[in-house]
């Protein structure tokens, strides 16, 4: 349960960062590594655990550093992909990338049409380009990396 707890107070941590300023810190990154390499560790059969996929979070990554170069998605948002990837059972992952596929779109619609005209949302967004897609990531994240 502390693990759980953990991953979700990184996650809002990610997604204020993510809102505010469209970075999201690598330190938060290497903190939810350690706390999911924490959280299988913490079974008996972890080295069962530990087999899981590990192509699709690599492919993932390798065509985020092309989509990056492109400029077309931040590395952090990539990084953060790939944690959450790495972090998930195997049979989740093709589902957890349609699940960001699908709830980033809607995000991407919301926050150009909706969000970003709010007033207080638009207090605290001091980039004010770009859209925070680290969101439906962390979403993924809290939702996904504890399901099995």
């Amino acid at each position: 349960m502390i693990f759980y707890v953990l991953t979700i107070v990184v996650a809002m941590y990610i997604t204020w960062m993510d809102i505010c300023h469209r970075r999201i810190p690598n330190n938060a990154i290497v903190l939810l590594l350690f706390i999911g390499f924490c959280y299988f560790l913490s079974f008996p059969d972890s080295a069962q655990l530990a087999k899981g996929g590990l192509l699709i979070p690599f492919l993932s990554l390798l065509a985020g550093i092309a989509l990056s170069l492109k400029k077309i998605i931040g590395m952090g948002d990539i990084k953060l992909l790939f944690v959450t990837l790495l972090l998930c059972p195997e049979e989740w992952q093709v589902d957890i990338i349609y699940f960001i596929l699908l709830i980033g779109g809607i995000w991407s619609l919301l926050w150009h049409f909706v969000l970003r005209k709010i007033a207080l949302v638009a207090k605290f967004d001091t980039v004010k380009e770009g859209v925070p897609y680290g969101i439906p990531i962390a979403v993924a994240l809290c939702i996904f990396t504890f399901i099995a």
